[in-house]
């Protein structure tokens, strides 16, 4: 799965963010704040910011933040939201984290927040940097086990591409590399996405047509034929349930 494919093409993340399926983004933005609790005043990178979930919220709080997001549709949607909200002079950075270079940013960071934005090859030197640009505190938000897309693909993917699925590595991976690199962290479990919400089944098989980048019909009909055995009826349409984990992790840096 080519994950920089599928976020950078406007008509996912409007389905992910503010399409027709409900998303509990915001709710799950809020709790992220709470958790980590960054004074007004705070100088914060938001690394992969996407549409702003998290750093339009911190800015309104009094956070001067810098997004860091490569996805030119993701950062069209970041300045619409900026416009809605009224809020300006947040710097954004057209760069992936892989990428920056010395000059790009304007360290130090008293908190720099990484949120579901992992999907990193190399994650060691990441992980090195976001510690080395920051004075306070880093945040991780990760899947510790499978979410229930993630799981469908899972399923779909031999049938799809007629090969496996290897999933991601998870939080607990995350951990154990920050100890070898000397770095002693803290780890919050909590509950992650146990249901994914969909309007109609053509919307469940639009969605995950993008995900795996489908570009046939009989992959389509593959997707349309394991959606209709596994969508179960829900509140104003169809959901796919399942149980999954999150984590939260986080470390006093006090680099740069």
């Amino acid at each position: 799965m080519d994950s920089t494919r599928f976020w950078s093409q406007k008509e996912n993340i409007e389905q992910i963010y503010t399409g027709k399926r409900n998303n509990p983004a915001n709710e799950r933005a809020m709790r992220q704040i709470a958790s980590m609790g960054i004074p007004p005043g705070a100088r914060v990178l938001d690394i992969g910011s996407g549409p702003g979930t998290l750093a339009i919220p911190l800015a309104k709080a009094g956070c001067a933040v810098t997004a860091l997001e490569p996805s030119e549709a993701m950062r069209d949607a970041l300045r619409r939201r900026l416009e809605d909200a009224g809020l300006e002079g947040m710097q954004v950075v057209a760069k992936r984290w892989e990428d920056i270079a010395p000059g790009d940013l304007d360290p130090p960071y008293d908190a720099v927040i990484a949120s579901f934005s992992l999907s990193i090859p190399d994650i060691r030197p990441a992980l090195r940097k976001m510690h080395d640009v920051c004075r306070g505190t880093v945040y991780l938000f990760w899947f510790l086990t499978p979410p229930v897309w993630a799981r469908v693909m899972h399923d779909l993917w031999p049938k799809i591409h007629g090969s496996p699925h290897y999933y991601e590595p998870f939080a607990d991976i995350l951990y154990m590399i920050l100890l070898q690199m000397g770095i002693y962290a803290r780890m919050d479990p909590y509950a992650g996405h146990n249901t994914a919400h969909y309007a109609t089944i053509g919307d469940a098989v639009q969605d995950f047509s993008a995900r795996m980048n489908c570009t046939t019909n009989a992959q389509e009909r593959a997707i349309r034929q394991y959606m209709r055995a596994n969508l179960s009826p829900g509140e104003n349409g169809f959901v796919i349930k399942g149980r999954s984990m999150d984590a939260k992790i986080w470390w006093e840096a006090g680099g740069a």
